[in-house]
């Protein structure tokens, strides 16, 4: 239910829905995901086959065309799917929105297809395509993030707990010590290589930023212009990747929140039931930080409860 304009909800028709209706005639679905406005989505079937449908402007469903669709399609040659996530955006004026698509295979192989102007399909070039295309890499991936929006990076995990990103780098995000895009899977020099267990991007139409999680520790490259990366730094670029600052116990979980312009941030909820977060608060007190005093947090510091 809800905006339905590229027919996202998936009933065969672009009316917007005010109550549930059924999406399509799809069964034993595990896994959906719907990008940001203009919205694509792609559903995972429990015997690995990709379904796709929605806002496909670039070419991001991957079916040879660009033509949305306003009832799921069943993707006729990805089968073995493991993870799909579809990332779509407008600019920062709120112009020519953009979208792609990532998907990861079940043998480690990753297919992009869609808007390729920063080099986020990892192709090794800045070519859109229409068709699901396999990256050609020696390595093998059994994880991928992306973020969301027009201006995206992309990473991916090997076994071995290495992280891979391309895309773009305008915040220095990629951690290539600089702010030049890439086109094909980079393996940043950092001291998390060989334990990451989890990568995510905060930002989205624009401000992007970094989030690697390995052995416990929490580090951050990109967009920290509210402080939102938590490495004390209020620098709209930090092209290495730092240590994320005020951690305070073991974590459980976190995540990036606010996601869509730079009011965003990283919350961290620990194993004791506490919670931190760091980044934008001088607007709404986001981070939950302090009770008056708005500020931005450039630190993980303890949500009060």
């Amino acid at each position: 239910m809800g905006y339905n304009s590229n027919g996202e909800l998936g009933n065969g028709t672009t009316a917007h829905q005010y109550t549930p209706v059924r999406c399509g005639a799809i069964t034993d679905i595990e896994d959906v995901v719907i990008s940001g406005l203009p919205h694509t989505v792609f559903a995972i079937q429990n015997n690995g086959r990709l379904w796709v449908w929605g806002w496909n402007n670039n070419g991001q469903l991957g079916l040879g065309d660009t033509t949305q669709r306003l009832s799921p399609v069943l993707h006729s040659t990805l089968t073995n799917v493991k993870k799909a996530i579809p990332t779509s955006g407008y600019a920062t004026n709120g112009s020519s929105g953009q979208g792609h698509g990532v998907v990861l295979l079940h043998d480690g192989t990753i297919w992009t297809a869609g808007y390729n102007g920063y080099g986020q399909l990892g192709q090794g070039d800045t070519t859109n395509r229409t068709s699901f295309t396999q990256i050609t890499y020696s390595k093998t991936f059994v994880d991928i993030a992306t973020g969301d929006g027009r201006y995206p990076s992309v990473g991916a995990i090997t076994p071995d707990k290495e992280l891979y990103h391309w895309g773009y780098n305008g915040y220095g995000q990629l951690g290539t010590g600089n702010t030049t895009n890439q086109s094909s899977p980079y393996k940043p020099n950092a001291p998390f290589q060989g334990s990451v267990e989890k990568v995510s991007y905060g930002g989205g139409s624009s401000y992007e930023g970094c989030i690697v999680e390995a052995e416990n520790k929490l580090w951050a490259a990109g967009y920290s212009g509210n402080g939102n990366l938590g490495i004390n730094s209020a620098s709209n670029t930090n092209n290495t990747f730092k240590r994320v600052l005020g951690q305070s116990g073991e974590i459980e979980h976190w995540d990036c929140f606010g996601q869509g312009t730079s009011d965003w941030g990283l919350g961290v909820l620990y194993t004791d039931g506490r919670v931190d977060a760091c980044g934008n608060s001088n607007s709404y007190g986001e981070t939950g930080t302090h009770p008056s005093n708005l500020h931005d947090v450039r630190n993980l510091t303890n949500v009060i409860f």
